[in-house]
């Protein structure tokens, strides 16, 4: 017989052992998808393939890398369909709504409905749903159910770790601008994560994340370069922005039903 006294440390025990499985299958799924990402990148410049079609291809292999690990290894549960009504929904991303507006302006100012454009709109698709796979499906999720991490410091984790992957960007432009995107993208990434759980529905973030790349690559075909600068200084206030926004959207009230939402099955 098993008394009370006994299983308390067995609970622990095994929970800290999950704990410890869970950080080693993450960490394996975010470096291993850099390697793969850096592998498939070479390739393709060893074949000449063009900017746009390499990053189709790579963004594929990604994907593809991603859901096999999830679907057989990590098994990390991705909600798609929300739980909540949908005029909540709307109610939810209204701010979200906003930035779309002026994401699509941008489109039809600097635009340019040419076949690289095409490409860049579907580069743009594939990227959206990787990454919310990725960074607000597994590893969001991940931190709220395997981690019992708190609602702020599972956003704030998940969004650092996306920001921090545009470090990979260094290997062919200066700090300085690197260090602009690093910043746009956690500020991005907190918003998506804060979409994601306010609706639990990654449509809604692979959504917007689609219209942010799109208009990004608009504009840089319009410029004839392959990225947008962004000045580190004018990154602050976008950042600014959204971590007030997550103080709402994520205010005390709400983070009970967030949790017990994403721990349902």
């Amino acid at each position: 017989i098993i008394t009370n006294e006994q299983l308390v440390p067995n609970l622990k025990e095994d929970y800290f052992k999950m704990k410890k499985a869970y950080t080693y299958k993450l960490t394996v799924l975010y470096l291993a998808n850099i390697l793969i990402m850096f592998a498939i990148s070479a390739i393709c410049a060893l074949l000449h393939l063009s900017d746009q079609l390499t990053m189709i291809v790579e963004v594929c292999g990604e994907f593809l890398f991603v859901y096999t690990l999830n679907r057989f290894w990590i098994k990390s549960q991705i909600f798609l369909k929300s739980n909540i009504p949908f005029r909540s929904q709307i109610s939810v991303n209204t701010v979200s709504f906003i930035l779309v507006l002026c994401y699509l302006i941008a489109i039809v100012d600097h635009g340019t409905f040419s076949e690289k454009f095409l490409l860049s709109i579907i580069s743009a698709l594939l990227f959206a749903i990787t990454e919310e796979y990725l960074f607000r499906g597994i590893i969001l999720g991940s931190f709220l159910r395997q981690f019992n991490f708190s609602v702020f410091t599972s956003v704030i984790f998940c969004s650092l770790l996306f920001g921090m992957t545009h470090l990979m960007n260094l290997t062919y432009q200066s700090l300085t601008l690197t260090v602009g995107q690093i910043l746009s993208a956690t500020a991005l990434g907190i918003i998506f994560c804060c979409i994601y759980l306010r609706t639990r529905s990654l449509l809604w973030p692979i959504g917007l994340h689609f219209v942010v790349d799109v208009s990004a690559g608009a504009s840089s075909l319009a410029k004839g370069t392959y990225n947008i600068p962004v000045s580190p200084y004018y990154s602050i206030i976008p950042l600014l922005l959204s971590v007030c926004l997550m103080l709402f959207l994520l205010r005390k009230s709400k983070q009970s039903q967030i949790k017990a939402s994403f721990r349902q099955n």
